[in-house]
C-alpha cells in the first residue's frame, strides 16, 4: 500500500496559539516510509477588516498582527523543512497567507493533487483547521 503514496500533503495552520501539533511528524514519517515527496503548507490565516471608518491605530494592529502571524508561518515552514532534511524526505514548502475562504480553498487545490493528505485533529470549531478537515471531507 505505501507503494502507491507517491506525494504526502501536510497541512500546518499558524495562529499563534503555539499548539501541539503532530501532523508533521506523522506525515514526514508516512512520506520516508514510502519513499513519497512532502509538501508541507504552513500557513497562517490573514485577518481582514471591511470598515473605512477603523482608526489608523486600529488597522496598524490588524497589520501588526498579521505580519506576526506570517514570521511564525515562516518559522514554523523553517523548522519544517529542517526536519524533513533530517528525516531524509524530499520536501516543498508553502506559507500562505490569506483569508479564511482562499486559505480553504488553496488548501483544497493542494489536496486534490497529492495522494495523501496529513492534518492535525481539531476539536474546536472555531479554528481555520476545523474549517479546512470539513472542507476536505465533504468538498
Amino acid at each position: 500500500m505505501l507503494s502507491s503514496i507517491k506525494s504526502v500533503l501536510i497541512g500546518l495552520t499558524e495562529e499563534g496559539l503555539d499548539e501541539p501539533s503532530t501532523a508533521l511528524a506523522y506525515g514526514l514519517s508516512l512520506a520516508r516510509q514510502a519513499g513519497a515527496h512532502a509538501t508541507i503548507q504552513a500557513s497562517s490565516l490573514k485577518v481582514t477588516v471591511g470598515s473605512i471608518f477603523l482608526s489608523t491605530m486600529a488597522l496598524d494592529l490588524v497589520a501588526a498582527h498579521n505580519r506576526h502571524l506570517k514570521q511564525l508561518a515562516d518559522s514554523l515552514a523553517e523548522r519544517a523543512l529542517g526536519e524533513a532534511g533530517a528525516a531524509g524526505v524530499t520536501c516543498t514548502v508553502e506559507t500562505p497567507q490569506l483569508g479564511y475562504s482562499e486559505l480553504v480553498e488553496s488548501f483544497l487545490a493542494q489536496a486534490r493533487v497529492h495522494d495523501l493528505t496529513v492534518l492535525n485533529a481539531e476539536a474546536l470549531t472555531v479554528k481555520a483547521e476545523r474549517g479546512i478537515i470539513e472542507a476536505l471531507l465533504f468538498q
